[in-house]
């Protein structure tokens, strides 16, 4: 079976951008749930109730339901939704790949509603423009308005 040089190229060139940022070639897909929480420089949780800076010093983590803290990667842009505080105010489900640093980017964020998956995200009905961060669409400069559509097919999660 011959593979497109294109598809050669991307693979080729995937392997060498994760080596450059120390990543293990072939990260664990994981699903974890739980509460997003920033944390301080020395990488505890801030304290309850306190609001999060867009980027606190510590980063953000999601807390399962046993308490244990599971690092979000700071370099993983969609991590950036977290500064929003309905999302930081629900139930999440975060698909992620984990690497063999322990680092987890996020592949997909859920938020749980009546235990139903949805999809928070960023839109701008202008530009028809769809974003995983808030602020200002990138073409028109209109802020992006939240949606949180539920997930078609969702059943109820146990």
């Amino acid at each position: 079976m011959r593979f497109p040089a294109h598809a050669v190229v991307a693979a080729v060139a995937a392997s060498l951008l994760a080596a450059s940022l120390g990543l293990a070639a072939g990260p664990e897909e994981v699903v974890l749930r739980g509460r997003a929480v920033c944390l301080d420089a020395a990488g505890a949780p801030a304290a309850e109730g306190r609001d999060c800076e867009d980027e606190p010093p510590g980063g953000w983590a999601l807390r399962d339901p046993t308490g244990t803290l599971h690092r979000l990667s700071s370099e993983d842009q969609r991590v950036a939704m977290l500064s929003d505080g309905r999302i930081r105010s629900r139930d999440l489900e975060v698909v992620a790949w984990r690497y063999e640093d322990g680092r987890l980017a996020i592949v997909h964020l859920y938020s749980l509603i009546d235990g139903r998956r949805h999809d928070p995200h960023y839109y701008c009905s202008v530009c028809a423009i769809r974003a995983n961060t808030p602020g200002l669409c990138w073409c028109c400069q209109a802020p992006f308005e939240f949606r949180e559509p539920p997930v078609e097919g969702s059943s109820p999660l146990e």
